[in-house]
C-alpha cells in the first residue's frame, strides 16, 4: 500500500508456516499504531474489539475476560518476548502505590492462563519469569 491509501488499512503479517501465530497490525498516516490482534495456540485476542475466542471445530468459542484481566493481556500482547516487569506492570494498572503488590498480579495472570492457555500448569504464553515478570510468547516456549 502507499503510504498515502494506508490510512486505517488492516496490514496481517503472516510467518512462514501455517501454524505459526500470525499479528495485525492497523497503519494511519502512513504509521504503524499499535498491534490491534494476535493468534496463538487456538487462540484470537482482538484488542481493538476487546474480545478473545477460542477455535472450536467449525467456530468459535468466545472467551470472557474482566477489565483487569484485559489490562494484563493487552500489556502482555504489546510486547511480544519482551520481559514486562512486575513493577511496571502493576504501576501500569493499579498505580505507582501497588508496586509491591504482587500478589494481584499472580491471580490474574494465574485467571489469564486458565482461560487461554491449553495447559494451565505448564504455559506456553504467558510465561513468567521467576523474580523478575512475565513474557509473551505468541509462537509458544520452547519445549524443554
Amino acid at each position: 500500500l502507499p503510504v498515502a491509501a494506508a490510512d486505517d488499512a488492516q496490514v496481517r503479517v503472516l510467518h512462514g508456516s501455517p501454524d505459526a501465530p500470525s499479528v495485525d497490525v492497523f497503519v494511519n498516516d502512513g504509521k504503524v499504531d499499535a498491534l490491534s490482534g494476535v493468534e496463538f495456540g487456538n487462540i484470537t485476542v482482538d484488542l481493538r474489539l476487546k474480545s478473545a475466542a477460542r477455535s472450536a471445530g467449525k467456530g468459535a468459542e468466545t472467551i470472557r475476560l474482566t477489565p483487569t484481566e484485559w489490562q494484563v493481556l493487552e500489556i502482555l500482547v504489546r510486547n511480544p518476548h519482551r520481559l514486562v516487569t512486575r513493577r511496571e506492570m502493576l504501576e501500569e494498572i493499579w498505580g505507582s502505590s501497588h508496586v509491591a503488590d504482587s500478589g494481584y498480579l499472580r491471580l490474574y495472570v494465574a485467571q489469564l492462563r486458565k482461560k487461554l492457555e491449553p495447559d494451565p500448569a505448564h504455559p506456553r504464553f504467558l510465561v513468567t519469569e521467576p523474580g523478575m515478570g512475565y513474557r509473551f510468547l505468541p509462537d509458544g516456549a520452547s519445549a524443554t
